[in-house]
């Protein structure tokens, strides 16, 4: 593992220790979310099979704009 692959590990496991993880079922279909920080809200958007993961090193320069 390489020092990017272990700072991007290490950050995830933070980001996920201070989330409000939220699910919703419709039918066979699920979507999941995910907040952080106060006021209003920035979604981010991933197509197809992205994961929130892709802006692991954004999420907490927005969180603490909000």
């Amino acid at each position: 593992m390489n020092h990017n692959e272990e700072f991007d590990r290490d950050l995830q496991a933070c980001l996920e220790a201070s989330t409000t993880r939220s699910v919703r079922r419709s039918g066979d279909c699920e979507v999941v979310w995910r907040a952080w920080g106060q006021g209003a809200t920035v979604f981010l958007i991933h197509g197809g099979h992205g994961s929130w993961r892709h802006w692991l090193r954004n999420i907490e320069p927005l969180a603490r704009r909000r």
